[in-house]
């Protein structure tokens, strides 16, 4: 027969494995939460497992206090959280850091701080990355200013219908850019 896969679950490199257990229904309680709109309850509960060391549960709270879904919209609020899930390689994580940086949500723009999370996303599919960062190349912000880079990472992301990144390829296609 075929041997049961020992490896731990991904973030249980972060949670002591007593308490790794514990914390998954308690996940799953507050999804339903968000799900069925009771967003409060839910952040309530994720704070509670993200203090507790759930990697998983510090990416929800960051992703609600940056929408502002059951609370104020926060995104110092929502910064430690969001740097604890991006370090463990959560991608939506990273996304929401470099647009805090890259839309100055802190009161400053810091375009380096923003390609630092989006820079090792560049080979990704992850459209929401490749949009942001094609802005950045097609703007010249933080980076050297590159049309056929930019219309490169503009065109993977399209699909996605995001608006900005279908503004900035009407844009370079009227004006014959890249």
């Amino acid at each position: 027969g075929k041997e049961a896969d020992s490896r731990p679950p991904p973030y249980a490199a972060v949670v002591a494995a007593g308490v790794w257990m514990h914390l998954r229904p308690g996940m799953e309680k507050a999804q339903r939460l968000l799900d069925n709109g009771d967003a409060p309850a839910a952040l309530e509960m994720f704070l509670r497992l993200a203090d507790a060391g759930d990697v998983a549960a510090a990416a929800k709270v960051g992703a609600t206090r940056f929408r502002g879904q059951g609370t104020p919209v926060d995104p110092g609020g929502a910064l430690p959280y969001l740097a604890t899930a991006a370090a463990s390689g959560d991608a939506p994580s990273r996304v929401y850091l470099a647009t805090i940086y890259h839309d100055g949500l802190l009161g400053k723009v810091d375009y380096a701080k923003a390609l630092t999370y989006l820079a090792p996303m560049e080979k990704s599919n992850n459209a929401d990355a490749l949009g942001l960062l094609g802005r950045m190349y097609y703007d010249g912000n933080g980076v050297p200013q590159d049309y056929a880079h930019a219309l490169e990472l503009l065109e993977k992301a399209a699909p996605q219908g995001d608006p900005k990144v279908l503004a900035t390829l009407g844009m370079m296609h009227h004006r014959g850019i890249g």
